[in-house]
């Protein structure tokens, strides 16, 4: 009698647990779904005035893209955004933190890579497709915790990065952003 309660009790389990785990796989994927979203306009616009404290002008959204996949806020975030303002130039020459391209160095390896002759190093922005401009204005916010005894080393040696870039376009009027914490 023991033994055949034995045997449908763990008969249930099994059920039960099979169960379980085929519930959680289809809410993961549910859930998942690549883990890619597309930020509409409006949230592009948000986004970014947080982040540079410009305010877009009539526009045309071009590209917009978070494969946020990370745990705390970690991922990247990427838009291309078309300006219909022909007087946007002077409101970045007016706002601060705003400077003319060429980016510094470390800011373009961030970017776009370096590939020497004896070495390479990969973009760190994954799905920012930007692409290399000659004519234009950047801003580069270094997100990195202040209390991190890492702030004060150069930014391409740190173990983490948080931090968020918008370049210009003067050429195309497009103003591509891109933010990326890990």
């Amino acid at each position: 009698m023991f033994f055949a309660l034995g045997k449908l009790f763990v008969k249930i389990l099994q059920k039960f647990f099979i169960g379980l785990f085929a519930l959680l796989l289809s809410l993961d994927a549910a859930m998942d779904s690549g883990g890619i979203c597309y930020p509409t306009e409006m949230q592009v616009a948000r986004c970014i005035h947080e982040q540079t404290g410009l305010t877009l002008p009539q526009g045309e959204l071009l590209e917009s893209i978070e494969p946020h996949s990370g745990f705390h806020g970690d991922g990247e975030y990427f838009a291309a955004y078309r300006v219909a303002d022909d007087a946007f130039t002077e409101t970045l020459l007016q706002a601060s933190g705003w400077q003319s391209l060429p980016l510094p160095q470390d800011l373009e390896i961030l970017v776009y890579g370096s590939c020497e002759s004896n070495s390479a190093i990969a973009p760190h922005l994954k799905t920012a497709s930007i692409p290399k401009i000659t004519e234009g204005y950047w801003y580069f916010s270094d997100r990195y915790d202040q209390r991190s005894s890492e702030k004060s080393r150069p930014i391409l040696t740190r173990s983490s990065y948080n931090f968020s870039i918008a370049i210009y376009d003067m050429e195309t009027a497009i103003l591509y952003f891109a933010a990326l914490d890990t």
